[in-house]
C-alpha cells in the first residue's frame, strides 16, 4: 500500500469526523440492522497501530495482507537481516539505541511495486523493545514499519528526513 494514499485517506477521515452534520430526530422505530459485508478496507481503528519515538508499526488491511502473504509464500519478499539476532526497525542516530525485535518469530521484509515498503511478519506475540520507551506488545499478524519523518522548507536540498530519536 502506498503511504502517500494511506495518509491522504486517513486525513479524508479525520476531515469527515469534523464536519458538520444535520439534526436528525429520534426514531420512534429502530428497523432491525442487517449484517454488513466486510469492507476491503477496514477503517483503522479497528487494526493494530502503535507508535514507539520515532517508530510507528501498523497492521495492513485485509486486501493489502492477502498479497503481502502471496509475495511471502512466493519467495519474492526481500528478507532483511537480523542484527545479532534482532530484527532492528531503526537504529537511534544520537543515542545508538535501536527499536527491535528479539523474537525469532518475527522476521521484516522488502516489498517492491505498488506495495514498496519495509513489513513485519509476526508469527506469534512479541514485544517491540527500546531502551528509552515502553515495550510494545505486538500481537501476531502482518504490519507496515512506517518511519517519522520530518519537513524542513529552509533546506536546499534534502526536504525531507527521518526524525532522529
Amino acid at each position: 500500500m502506498d503511504s502517500k494514499n494511506s495518509l491522504t485517506d486517513f486525513a479524508q477521515t479525520v476531515t469527515d469526523w469534523f464536519k458538520p452534520r444535520p439534526y436528525e430526530p429520534a426514531l420512534t422505530q429502530v428497523a432491525p440492522q442487517q449484517p454488513q459485508p466486510k469492507q476491503e478496507n477496514a477503517p483503522m481503528s479497528k487494526r493494530f497501530l502503535a507508535r514507539q519515538g520515532d517508530v510507528m508499526v501498523r497492521e495492513v488491511n485485509p486486501a493489502t495482507h492477502t498479497r503481502l502473504q502471496e509475495i511471502w509464500e512466493s519467495g519474492q519478499a526481500k528478507i532483511v537481516e537480523r542484527d545479532n539476532g534482532r530484527v532492528v526497525l531503526a537504529y537511534g542516530e544520537v543515542t545508538g539505541h535501536s527499536h527491535a525485535f528479539h523474537s525469532p518469530k518475527v522476521a521484516m521484509f522488502m516489498a517492491d511495486g505498488a506495495l514498496s515498503g519495509r513489513y513485519l511478519k509476526v508469527d506469534e506475540a512479541a514485544e517491540l523493545v527500546h531502551e528509552e520507551h515502553d515495550t510494545i506488545q505486538v500481537p501476531a499478524g502482518l504490519y507496515e514499519v512506517v518511519r517519522q519523518r520530518e519537513y524542513d522548507d529552509s533546506e536546499e536540498v534534502a526536504r525531507q528526513r527521518y526524525v532522529a530519536d
